[in-house]
């Protein structure tokens, strides 16, 4: 179980990444974070969440 990290609010959010050479891009999750909710997009590379460019 990886975590991806609001770029908002901080907060950790569970994503699960089978293969460690995962890539994709325009992944849109939603906060986790009590106060926050908002949808993020998140890139991945290499099975890590890099910031998108």
């Amino acid at each position: 179980m990886k975590f991806v990290i609001c770029p908002y609010c901080g907060q950790k959010t569970p994503v699960n990444i089978e293969n460690k050479n995962a890539s994709c891009t325009g992944l849109s999750i939603r906060c986790k974070g009590r106060h926050c909710k908002k949808i993020i997009s998140i890139v991945i590379k290499d099975g890590e969440q890099v910031e998108p460019m």
